[in-house]
C-alpha cells in the first residue's frame, strides 16, 4: 500500500485504531505514575490507573490548544482526547511525524466559540502516503536524528537554567527562611507596588504601542517574543504615559490570576503599556537593590510557594497589591548581589546563543518534516 489514503480509510481497514478518550473517575485521581492526558499541552495530573499501554498518538478535543498531537510511548490515561492506535503495517513514529507536519492544518479545524473543540470526524479526511514500512522506518529515522539535536539543546538550556538557580542558593540560601540571617525588608520599602491604568477597547488599534496580558508576559518571563500582540494608539500611550508613566528598563511585572500566578518579567529597554488587575507592577525603587538578583530571588520555589500560599482564595487565587507590600525581602550586601548579577550574565550570553541555535535547529526540522511529507 504507496498510494494516498485518507485516515477514515485507514480506521476502516483497521490499520489503525480510533477512539475517545474516557473521563478520569474520581476515585483514581491520586498521585500515581500515570500521566493523565486532557486537553493542553502537558500533563493534566497523574494516576495510578492506565487505560491505554504504551505506544498511542492522542490529539486533544478542546480548550486552546485543541488539536495539539502527542505521541505517548507510556502508558496513560487518555481523557479529553482521540487515541490513535497502529497496527504492525504502520510505524508509529511515521505516523506521528505526519500527523506533526499537519499540526497548524489540524489546529484550524477547532469550531466552537467559548471552548474550541477538533475530534476524529475534523480530521479523518487528511491524506496520508503510506510508503512501505522499510520506507517510513526510514523517514522516521531520518526525522528523529534532526530532532535529537533539538532535544539536546534544549537539555543544555535547561541545565544553564538549573546551575543559575543553584547559583543563587549556594550564594544566598533559602530566600523564604533565610538561613544566612541576611537583613530582610518589606518589599513596600524597596518599590512601589502598583499596576497600571484601565485600558479600554476603544483605544485598541491594528498597529501602534504594544499592549501586553498575561499571556504576553508569561512568554517574555520564558524569554520568548510574543507573535500575535495587541496594539493600543500612540495617543492613548503617552497620555497614560504622561500622567501615571509605563514600564521602564529595571521594572519587574508579576502576574497574579489563577493558575498562572508567580511569572516575573525584568523589563528591558522597550515600550509598551499592560493590562490592569491581572499583574502586579514594581517600580521606583527606594534603595540600591540589584533587580537581577531581585529576579532570580522572586523566581527561587521558595519564594513562589510563598506568594502561591499569599494568594489562595475561594473563588479565584488572586495575589493582590496589598499582600505583596507586605512580604519580607532578603538584602544581602549589594556588591554580593553585583557579584552574582555577572555571574548569572555569563550564563545568560551562553543561554542566548543556545536559544538561537535552538530556534534555527527547529527551523530546520519543520522544513525537513515538511519536505518528507509533502503533497
Amino acid at each position: 500500500m504507496n498510494k494516498k489514503v485518507k485516515l477514515f480509510e485507514l480506521a476502516d481497514k483497521k490499520f489503525i485504531n480510533v477512539a475517545k478518550g474516557k473521563n478520569l473517575p474520581k476515585n483514581y485521581r491520586d498521585k500515581g505514575d500515570f500521566p493523565v492526558i486532557a486537553a493542553g499541552k502537558s500533563i493534566a495530573y497523574f494516576s495510578s490507573h492506565a487505560n491505554y499501554n504504551t505506544n498511542t498518538i492522542t490529539i486533544s478535543s478542546s480548550g486552546a490548544n485543541a488539536g495539539f498531537v502527542w505521541k505517548h510511548t507510556y502508558p496513560i490515561w487518555a481523557s479529553d482526547c482521540t487515541v490513535i492506535e497502529v497496527n504492525e503495517n504502520i510505524n508509529l513514529d511515521y505516523f506521528y511525524l505526519f500527523l506533526l507536519s499537519k499540526q497548524e492544518i489540524i489546529y484550524s479545524f477547532q469550531t466552537g466559540a467559548g471552548q474550541p473543540h477538533v475530534y476524529w470526524k475534523d480530521i479523518k479526511n487528511i491524506e496520508i502516503d503510506l510508503p512501505s514500512l522499510e520506507k517510513q522506518k526510514q523517514i522516521a529515522k531520518t526525522l528523529d536524528k534532526a530532532n535529537e539535536l533539538i532535544e539536546l539543546r534544549k537539555e543544555s538550556i535547561t541545565k544553564l537554567d538549573a546551575l543559575a538557580k543553584s547559583i543563587f542558593i549556594d550564594m544566598f540560601g533559602d530566600p523564604v527562611s533565610n538561613p544566612r540571617g541576611w537583613e530582610v525588608k518589606e518589599l513596600n520599602d524597596i518599590c512601589e507596588i502598583t499596576s497600571s491604568k484601565r485600558v479600554y477597547k476603544s483605544d485598541y488599534v491594528s498597529e501602534g504601542i504594544p499592549f501586553y496580558k498575561i499571556k504576553e508576559i508569561i512568554l517574555k518571563s520564558k524569554n520568548i517574543e510574543p507573535e500575535e500582540i495587541e496594539y493600543i494608539s500612540k495617543d492613548a500611550f503617552e497620555n497614560f504615559a504622561s500622567k501615571f508613566g509605563y514600564p521602564q528598563k529595571g521594572d519587574i511585572l508579576v502576574t497574579a490570576v489563577g493558575a498562572t500566578i508567580g511569572y516575573f518579567y525584568l523589563v528591558d529597554d522597550e515600550k509598551f503599556y499592560f493590562k490592569d488587575g491581572n499583574l502586579i507592577w514594581l517600580r521606583n525603587y527606594k534603595i540600591d537593590i540589584n533587580k537581577k538578583f531581585l529576579l532570580y530571588m522572586f523566581q527561587t520555589k521558595e519564594f513562589k510557594n510563598k506568594i502561591l500560599g499569599l494568594s489562595k482564595g475561594a473563588a479565584q487565587d488572586a495575589l493582590t497589591i496589598i499582600k505583596l507590600k507586605s512580604v519580607f525581602i532578603c538584602m544581602p550586601p549589594i556588591d554580593i548581589q553585583n557579584k552574582f548579577a555577572k555571574i548569572i550574565e555569563k550564563i545568560e550570553e551562553q543561554k542566548s546563543l543556545y536559544e538561537k541555535e535552538l530556534k534555527k535547529l527547529e527551523e530546520n526540522f519543520q522544513a525537513l518534516l515538511q519536505k518528507s511529507f509533502q503533497e
